[in-house]
């Protein structure tokens, strides 16, 4: 765990250096029980998780408590954009056709031990959402260092729902970032509903947070539904549920 107050200094410094994260709103807690109560969070088997994403409320929400470290809470802030954000930069066109390439990647070398942990994590969502989660797992890693790019990646990247590897999913997140940084890349796709966007694939149970959230979808815009959560919170917590812990084996990471 990491101190609240820290954790509040952490994302404030990302997002400044971030320059197109000021489209979002970052919220900190301390833990998912101070959102839902105890009934939920055990329903839900939301109690470890460390950070959530609300792409139609633009909404980053962290949960310092759940931080092993300040290296754990700063990969959560890259796992929830670098990877889930950044995936709503790109246009509707060329989202699902990445995810459809993550998709058809699931047995290539360099990704199968990242699908195999997403697939025994996350066993009820959709083929789609388990790439998602592929991608952001990989783009938490996601080094501050000077880019650079191989050689066989140099240029435009091709959005063909073709295989790919890791090293070209990687590459393509640090492109993100440097681009988010520089402030030229902001979101493009705004689902109705954080579960909209699955439409067309098989429904998973709604989460925790998703039931929450869906109380202020129809008449309510982000800064209503913050609102909401603020004064549930005693003005000073959140809302949803996304990325849990994938085990690490050693010394492998």
């Amino acid at each position: 765990m990491i101190p609240l107050e820290q954790a509040k200094v952490l994302t404030a410094s990302f997002q400044n250096k971030y320059s197109s994260t000021k489209e979002l709103d970052f919220l900190v807690v301390k833990k998912p029980e101070d959102v839902y109560n105890n009934a939920q969070v055990k329903e839900q088997g939301i109690s470890q998780a460390k950070g959530a994403y609300h792409p139609s409320k633009q909404l980053i929400v962290l949960f310092s408590d759940n931080a092993k470290n300040t290296s754990d809470f700063m990969e959560t802030i890259k796992h929830e954009v670098f990877g889930h954000h950044a995936l709503n930069t790109l246009t509707s066109v060329q989202k699902p056709k990445l995810l459809e390439s993550i998709e058809k990647s699931q047995n290539e070398k360099s990704l199968k031990k990242v699908w195999d942990d997403v697939d025994k994590t996350y066993p009820n969502l959709s083929k789609s959402e388990k790439a998602e989660e592929v991608f952001a797992f990989i783009a938490q890693k996601t080094k501050d260092s000077p880019m650079i790019v191989p050689l066989e990646l140099r240029g435009s990247f091709s959005f063909s729902g073709q295989p790919i590897t890791k090293t070209y999913l990687s590459v393509l997140a640090k492109v993100f970032s440097k681009e988010m940084e520089a402030g030229i890349r902001l979101q493009k796709i705004f689902p109705e509903t954080d579960q909209s966007q699955y439409s067309n694939s098989k429904k998973t149970p709604l989460k925790a947070a998703e039931k929450l959230s869906q109380r202020f979808t129809k008449k309510g815009d982000k800064e209503r539904f913050i609102q909401a959560v603020q004064e549930q919170l005693g003005q000073n917590k959140t809302p949803e549920t996304d990325r849990k812990t994938i085990k690490e084996k050693e010394p492998e990471r």
